[in-house]
Formats: structure tokens, sequence, C-alpha cells
């Protein structure tokens, strides 16, 4: 409990992401993971400005020098919490990377479907134009039902961005060579 009495800080959330050797080097040197954004193609940006934008309205400003949030896996698939490593989607082949898994607070995160994302990543929409209509904060409702780019709720996968990960969170580190 914290100091408010009959009041509990609710428990941390599990995630895990997908990042390059020389991303886990630089968090084991510096204490902490933070996104360049230097895999991110033109095409995309307008998209990533559009969830920045929504993470500074729903979890808060990001610390000074952020730009860019990490991306990671609350549920890979129904069956798997955690992403397969044998999935050729991670990384480039041949690419030495690693599965972090680490633990945060619900509210410092920012949870979306990750079908429905792709639709907000692949909608050529122009920086500062509004979005369809409103309809891509639709991918925050992960409790609402199937529609032409999001799965039924029982199948779908929850991706969260969040502004940085501490070496504290960390609770293991698994390498992998992408395939």
């Amino acid at each position: 409990m914290n100091g408010t009495r009959g009041t509990s800080i609710p428990p941390p959330v599990i995630l895990w992401t997908i990042q390059t050797e020389a991303a886990v080097l630089r968090l084991q040197r510096t204490g902490v993971l933070r996104a360049d954004g230097r895999r991110i193609c033109k095409e995309h940006r307008p998209a990533y400005r559009w969830i920045f934008g929504q993470m500074r309205e729903r979890i808060g400003p990001p610390p000074s020098g952020v730009r860019y949030p990490i991306w990671a896996w609350r549920i890979w698939t129904p069956r798997s919490p955690k992403s397969d490593l044998r999935s050729r989607a991670h990384l480039a082949v041949g690419t030495k990377g690693a599965r972090i898994e680490f633990e945060a607070a619900e509210d410092r995160i920012l949870e979306s479907d990750f079908d429905g994302w792709h639709a907000v990543l692949n909608h050529p929409f122009a920086a500062g134009e509004r979005d369809d209509g409103g309809s891509w904060v639709s991918i925050f409702d992960l409790g609402g039902g199937k529609s032409d780019y999001r799965a039924d709720p029982s199948e779908r996968s929850v991706q969260a961005t969040l502004w940085s990960v501490e070496l504290g969170q960390v609770r293991g580190i698994v390498w992998f060579t992408a395939r």
C-alpha cells in the first residue's frame, strides 16, 4: 500500500520488447533504453507523430529529449504473451538482437491493437491532417468489437508504447539472431 489508507498501487504489467544488440548494450551502459527513430521510414513518420501525441495526452509528457516511443508486446498472440523469436518480423535476417522482459506501471504505457495500429501506420495522412474522422483512436479500445482492421477481441495482439525502459525494470534478456 502507498501512504493512503485503503489505496494500493496496482501491480506492474509484464512487457517484452525486441531490440538490437547495440540498443541492449546502450541500456546496460547508460541504465536507460530510449528510441532514436533511426529505423522509422519517412512515410511512417506522420503516424509516429500521431501516436506520440496520443501518448502525451494519455500518459503524460515524455522525458526531455525523447522523440519516439519504445514499442513492446503485452500480448504477442492469445496463445503466448511473449514474442516468438523464430518470427521473421523482428529484425533484419542475421541481426543479433534480444527480447527484453520488463515491468512497467500500467499508467506509464499506452496499449493498442496491433492490427489497428497498422491501419494508422499505412494510412497516408499528412502531418497535421486529422485522422480518419477520429476513428484511429479506436485502436485503444481493446474491448471493442471486430472491424475491418481489428481482429475479434479474443484474437487480438496487444502492443504497448512507453517513453523509456530503465535497467531496474528489466526481468530478463534472451539473445537471438534474426532468421
